[in-house]
């Protein structure tokens, strides 16, 4: 980045400008705004908000009988923006980030064995809500639930020997899930993508001390929404993402990526239309779809939805140039506002805001375009939501 930023005037628009060069998308947003984002009148930009031309798109893509292929181009177009293919990754559609984690949930491979074969479902204390809920499924099924804060995650010199010892016992292939958020909802602080590795190889402590095999879910849907993600390096084992969160829209379509190492890891119980290669109504009998995605789509998919997805990532590369641009921009427009925050003082010298950071909105490798805060009135009381 630019380094320490000079403190600027507010509402300086040509101080921001100024200050922070590698905002704007090399000059595209000035020029796209008025033609297909005019009404963000007196609102930020980049706030996840639909073309226009969007949805006079979806008028000309009518229903057509090529769905699976629509379906199929879809899916391509995805796993190329996350540098991956489909013979490393399959791509299921769920109706949002939240219907991927709970699929993960439901199917993952719960054991519960005594002694010491139980699984663990591990869990970053800084997840969505929708990650912390998993606990409630996977204590069903036995597996043990271990909340752990970021502070409690670190290198464990020793974990190699260890490793070695536990790999001999019985119980060395149980199963254990590990969930965090690739950047917090909360304050938008970048956790580390090696932790995937680092984890599934158990080097990092808690996991290196548990007998078994690790599994890593990392919530990408806030980090994917303004940041670049390459598969093709940091290959966890699960990724629920959301398209509306990207692009503003459609509203009602997410997906689960999975690692297809990690496929079988995921059982089915339930089968609904389009699922079944074969089935009997009158005795148990059923036999799923060979393809990962076509077990886990029950019903018609949204394929309308999946053709405004094409569009939004043709739109996304042509107007910005690529999520590297749109991080860039973001996070410039982040730290102004967290310098100029950060800086307010009343008369009588104390601050304006409180600010939730782990950091100083250095870097946008350890920062995303988040702030959290609480308004403060003159003596350090927090302002409540209904007087700002």
């Amino acid at each position: 980045m630019e380094g320490k930023a000079t403190r600027p005037e507010r509402n300086s628009l040509e101080l921001f400008a100024a200050a922070f060069e590698q905002q704007g998308c090399g000059g595209a947003i000035e020029a796209i705004r008025p033609r297909e984002f005019n009404r963000l009148t007196g609102v930020l930009d980049c706030c996840g908000l639909y073309r226009s031309g969007d949805l006079s798109k979806l008028g000309i893509d009518t229903v057509s009988p090529e769905e699976s292929r629509i379906t199929r181009s879809g899916k391509e177009e995805i796993l190329q923006h996350f540098n991956t293919s489909p013979e490393e990754y399959t791509v299921i559609f769920t109706s949002g980030s939240t219907a991927a984690l709970k699929l993960v949930a439901e199917c993952f491979q719960w054991t519960h064995m005594e002694p010491g074969g139980t699984s663990q479902f591990c869990y970053l204390t800084d997840n969505h809500t929708s990650v912390v809920g998993i606990r409630g499924l996977s204590a069903l099924a036995g597996a043990l639930t271990i909340p752990v804060n970021h502070s409690e995650i670190y290198e464990d010199k020793h974990s190699l020997n260890k490793n070695i010892a536990l790999c001999k016992e019985e119980n060395c292939h149980t199963p254990h899930l590990f969930c965090y958020p690739a950047q917090s909802n909360f304050s938008g602080t970048k956790y580390p993508l090696t932790w995937i590795r680092d984890i599934k190889s158990r080097k990092l402590y808690p996991f290196s001390k548990v007998s078994g095999k690790w599994y890593v879910l990392v919530d990408a849907a806030s980090l994917v929404s303004t940041s670049p993600l390459d598969l093709s390096v940091h290959q966890a084992d699960f990724i629920p993402i959301s398209f509306y969160k990207i692009f503003g829209f459609p509203t009602g379509l997410g997906a689960l990526l999975v690692n297809n190492k990690s496929g079988h890891m995921l059982k089915k119980r339930y089968f609904g239309g389009g699922t079944a290669d074969f089935y009997l109504s009158g005795e148990d009998f059923y036999v799923p779809k060979r393809s990962l995605s076509d077990r886990f789509e029950d019903g018609t998919i949204s394929f309308l939805d999946i053709i405004a997805v094409n569009h939004g990532f043709d739109a996304l590369d042509k107007f910005t140039g690529g999520m590297q641009n749109i991080m860039l921009h973001t996070f410039s427009l982040a730290r102004y506002t967290y310098i100029i925050l950060s800086g307010m003082r009343h008369a009588n010298g104390t601050p304006v805001a409180r600010i939730y950071s782990d950091n100083e909105f250095e870097t946008p490798d350890a920062q995303g375009p988040i702030i959290n805060l609480n308004l403060l009135d003159e003596e350090g009381g927090i302002v409540g939501f209904a007087k700002v």
